[in-house]
C-alpha cells in the first residue's frame, strides 16, 4: 500500500514549512511531491 506523503506530513501534524525546515527541502519541492508533479528520488528519501 503507497502512503502519499502529505497524509504522513499531516498525521504527525506539521506543516510544509516545517518540514521544510526540519529536512532541509524547499516549500515548492515538498508541494510538487505532495501533489506528484515530481518523485522525490532514493536517495533523498533515505
Amino acid at each position: 500500500m503507497k502512503i502519499a506523503l502529505k497524509t504522513v506530513r499531516e498525521n504527525i501534524g506539521l506543516t510544509q514549512e516545517q518540514v521544510s525546515e526540519l529536512t532541509g527541502v524547499p516549500v515548492k519541492t515538498l508541494r510538487n511531491w505532495e501533489q506528484e508533479v515530481r518523485k522525490p528520488s532514493e536517495w533523498t528519501m533515505i
